[in-house]
């Protein structure tokens, strides 16, 4: 997942703007260690799990059925209209347990892209709010690189992905943006328990 993340938030910054007073105002957060760190990613992450889980089950239950029709078929005389019928709905349904793999993929591609949107929507709305609180005029991205390398390909883009190579450490933000998304997030178990108080709240 990292690398996912750390291509979906890969920017390039160029500074060329001055505050008032003749200098920047700058703060810089680690994306990878919010996004790892964020709440809501865990209930997120279950809830693709979730749909994996019931997408293989149908995969499953479709490669039994096209077991048993197999099966079934060997049963049949060869060239006999049975078998021919029954070797047709065969073929078919071998192409439909295909086409259900193929979407199946792609729904999954689907709900990863949207988790990261929605997560990756949070962060820069919060981001956004205590930037503004602070008066900054830019908060630039960190990566952090606590994983190592292993191939030249990595550590090119290890390299890559840094933007902030030093800065003092009370400009990093980190922390605070991973402290305001989780007193703000709110699990769905939590939701649904104050649903349930509201509703049974005397009128």
């Amino acid at each position: 997942m990292r690398t996912a993340l750390a291509v979906l938030c890969l920017t390039v910054i160029t500074l060329s703007a001055f505050g008032a007073d003749g200098g920047l105002k700058i703060g810089y957060a680690d994306l990878t260690r919010v996004l790892d760190q964020y709440e809501r990613r865990f209930e997120l992450e279950a809830t693709l799990k979730n749909i994996q889980a019931t997408l293989s089950d149908q995969d499953r239950a479709r490669i039994q059925a096209i077991s048993k029709m197999e099966q079934e078929m060997d049963q049949l005389a060869m060239g006999s209209p049975e078998r021919m019928d029954m070797d047709q709905k065969y073929r078919e349904s071998i192409a439909e347990a295909e086409q259900f793999r193929r979407q199946s993929h792609e729904k999954l591609n689907q709900e990863y892209v949207t988790m990261l949107q929605a997560l990756f929507k949070d962060i820069l709305a919060e981001v956004d709010v205590l930037a503004k609180e602070r008066n900054l005029d830019f908060v630039i991205k960190d990566q952090s690189a606590d994983e190592q390398p292993m191939t030249r390909p990595e550590i090119i883009l290890q390299l890559s992905q840094r933007v902030v190579l030093y800065a003092k450490p009370e400009y990093e933000l980190s922390e605070e943006i991973i402290k305001r998304l989780n007193e703000k997030y709110v699990t769905e178990d939590e939701k649904k328990a104050q649903d349930a108080q509201t509703t049974d709240a005397p009128k």
